[in-house]
């Protein structure tokens, strides 16, 4: 009797390989489609500020800052990493003229991209930041230095809007944890002896944890591009610390200088 040979089995012998190699394709294919790109931008800014704190006979002061940043940006396919810091430094006013500093070593965010209805390009992550602020006011307080010092989490969400031929983009954070430093009540001095050193000890004592009903740091941002890769933006940041009170409103306008952009697959 005369065999004969089995296809089927041939067609499965022969076919392994070319699984092997398709599977190998479709592993791999999103990271040969998803394009990196980073990005390196200078900010420039100026903003007009608002600052009650209780500890300063719970003044009202009103003034501007100048602010200076770095933003450092990588997006890979749906992903967004983000590190800034910037420098800001004004004048402020009520009862004399006072002078105030806000210093942002890091701020670094990640983020993911989500389909949330018909939203265009959103995106839900959190971040991490370090704030500081000081506020020196010569003709009250005996030229006592105050502080804020806030070491935060928090989450972060993001979307476009496009509106004919241009395009916003919206971003709104919100701090979730944070420790926070301020100065302690004392008995005054006649005149206070500020060191350089105090800038660095000081926000680094009287920690306590902050939670989102005490202590709170929101932020808001919209910003579109410009016809040269530069952004613009409006932001508006508030910090809010129940006890002692101390509230900082500050209205921000934003210039994104784009120093260095560059893709690869």
């Amino acid at each position: 009797m005369k065999q004969t040979n089995h296809p089927t089995a041939s067609k499965i012998k022969m076919s392994i390989p070319k699984i092997f190699i398709i599977a190998i394709v479709i592993i791999t294919s999103n990271k040969l489609v998803a394009q990196t790109t980073r990005s390196v931008s200078f900010d420039v800014s100026a903003s007009f500020l608002q600052i009650k704190d209780k500890y300063n006979y719970g003044l009202a002061h009103h003034g501007g800052n100048f602010s200076f940043g770095l933003v450092k940006e990588k997006r890979t396919g749906d992903k967004i990493i983000s590190w800034k810091s910037n420098l800001a430094v004004g004048a402020i006013y009520n009862k004399g003229i006072g002078i105030n500093l806000h210093l942002s070593p890091l701020q670094y965010s990640q983020s993911y991209k989500v389909n949330i209805g018909n939203i265009h390009s959103s995106f839900v992550g959190g971040y991490v930041a370090s704030h500081f602020f000081y506020q020196l006011y010569p003709e009250l307080k005996n030229g006592q230095m105050f502080w804020l010092s806030s070491q935060e989490i928090g989450v972060l969400f993001s979307f476009d809007v496009p509106v004919k031929n241009r395009t916003f983009s919206l971003q709104f954070s919100n701090s979730l944890l944070s420790l926070h430093s301020r100065p302690k009540l004392g008995t005054e001095e006649y005149f206070y002896s500020i060191k350089f050193k105090d800038f660095i000890k000081n926000p680094f004592t009287n920690f306590y944890l902050g939670t989102v009903n005490s202590n709170t740091h929101t932020s808001f941002t919209i910003h579109t591009s410009l016809a040269n890769k530069s952004n613009v933006a409006y932001r508006v940041n508030y910090f809010r610390v129940a006890n002692p009170g101390y509230k900082y409103l500050n209205h921000e306008i934003i210039l994104q200088l784009q120093m260095r952009s560059h893709g690869k697959k």
